[in-house]
């Protein structure tokens, strides 16, 4: 439990350390980068066949998927058919001793982006048991250079200028590297291939399983997720909570997290990893091994998501995500503090969320509990409907019950009632009057969040009305 003012402490000591985090510049970059993205979507909107529909479809096969846990099981069973070693994990601390035990005696290991890998904080565990890690996603390997955190689930930099990653990259590859994108991608590609050559294992993540296939499906644009799936040990990090009932339904997701996350239509590379590779060439009998990877492992990671599904479900909504981070485009405190708000692989409301119900309130506190504005924009903009402003809104009212603030705010309402009822000095407030005759005044608007956002039209025109009555 958390005590009475606990609460108070830790949001002060949050904002104290904000303020030293926080970099002016690296949000200003965010923003742009945010901007960009909300410009494509605009542009490409005409090339998605019913929009609403398909976000409509991957709301209902998300909500149902999660409420079938024979599909896990069925997704289990023919992923080990299809030669896939599975292993579950309850939290963190298990997947990560189960990594350690499939990578054994390499000390070097190759990864492709995984937001569950930031989750488990798998980097740091395996650094510490003296395995080197290289990261092949071009943002990511950024922020290993530079301690970073990501900033979105699919441009881990998006916080970083052309001229700050080039100030990094010069820095850590004892060369200059001058600010142009073309040229700052060919840098980290010369980094990463020899690594890429030496290595024996590689770990990837994935953005959905096909139950009925017993199938991986893993989005990319960069190329480099196929590098990594072909060394001779594939070890594929996941939750869950990211089974679909067949490929078809997953595919369908991936269309439209594409969309949302880059603006983009289709993404570059979609592998569907069906098992290890075989030929049937010879009397149609099929053989595995024909080509690397010699072992395909796959490690599911619960860490509190049944839980959630079956004694948390006015929260189960939060594990509809596919990962697009359209939320927090337009999110007026993730615009503000950027990576801050919500945890490693959680980011935004969604991610401070779950970290109170995974972790605990106290963690959820300092993970930015109380720094959503509660303006419900993340909802209104969330493919599957979520809408962490209000999950965030219930927490509260459980961290200040769980506190004993609710108890002595509850004396001071009865108190405030007690002084109107009996006709205390200011039970009855003197109403105000305003003449007629009076001068105008500057007038102030509040447009607030969501006339800053996705109201900014009508948020321009009101201005402009009230310009043509002469207020102001």
């Amino acid at each position: 439990m958390i005590q009475a003012g606990g609460e108070m402490g830790l949001i002060q000591k949050q904002y104290e350390n904000l303020r030293k985090k926080i970099k002016k510049s690296e949000l200003e970059n965010q923003r742009r980068a945010f901007r960009e993205t909300l410009t494509r979507q605009k542009q490409n909107l005409h090339l998605f066949d019913d929009f609403e529909t398909i976000k409509e479809e991957v709301k209902r096969i998300r909500s149902s998927s999660l409420e079938n846990w024979d599909l896990l099981q069925e997704a289990i069973s023919h992923l080990e058919k299809n030669q896939f070693k599975v292993f579950q994990a309850k939290d963190s601390g298990e997947a990560c001793e189960v990594l350690l035990r499939e990578i054994g005696e390499e000390r070097l290991v190759v990864k492709a982006k995984s937001n569950v890998s930031k989750e488990m904080g798998l980097t740091p565990f395996l650094v510490q048991h003296g395995i080197e890690i290289i990261e092949t996603d071009i943002g990511d390997r950024i922020n290993q250079f530079n301690g970073g955190r990501s900033s979105h689930y699919t441009g881990p930099v998006v916080h970083l200028s052309r001229y700050e990653i080039a100030e990094v990259l010069s820095k850590h590859l004892k060369r200059e590297i001058p600010p142009v994108p073309e040229e700052e991608m060919q840098a980290v590609k010369e980094d990463i291939e020899s690594y890429l050559r030496r290595a024996r294992v590689g770990i990837t993540g994935a953005n959905a399983i096909a139950a009925k296939e017993g199938a991986v499906l893993i989005v990319h644009n960069e190329g480099n997720v196929t590098r990594v799936r072909t060394r001779s040990k594939h070890i594929i990090i996941t939750s869950i909570d990211k089974v679909y009932p067949n490929i078809r339904d997953a595919l369908t997701m991936a269309k439209l997290e594409t969309y949302l996350a880059t603006g983009s239509i289709f993404p570059s590379f979609i592998d569907i990893i069906g098992g290890r590779s075989k030929s049937a060439d010879v009397e149609k009998i099929p053989f595995y091994g024909m080509h690397e990877p010699e072992e395909l492992v796959i490690v599911l990671l619960d860490n509190g998501r049944k839980k959630i599904l079956e004694e948390k479900k006015d929260f189960s909504d939060l594990l509809y995500c596919i990962g697009c981070g359209n939320c927090l485009l337009d999110c007026p405190t993730y615009n503000s503090i950027g990576p801050s708000f919500g945890t490693d692989g959680m980011l935004g409301g969604r991610g401070v969320a779950l970290s109170c119900l995974q972790t605990g309130l106290r963690e959820g506190i300092e993970n930015g509990l109380f720094l959503c504005t509660t303006c419900g924009l993340c909802g209104e903009v969330c493919p599957v409907g979520i809408d962490a402003s209000k999950r965030l809104k219930d927490l509260r009212r459980l961290s200040l019950k769980d506190s004993g603030i609710a108890s002595e705010l509850n004396e001071v309402t009865q108190l405030q009632a007690a002084i109107d009822r009996f006709g205390m000095p200011y039970a009855e407030m003197e109403k105000a009057s305003f003449s007629s005759s009076q001068k105008r005044s500057p007038v102030v608007v509040y447009i607030g969040c969501v006339g800053m956002t996705t109201e900014s039209e009508t948020t321009a025109k009101t201005l402009g009305l009230l310009q043509r009555l002469g207020v102001g």
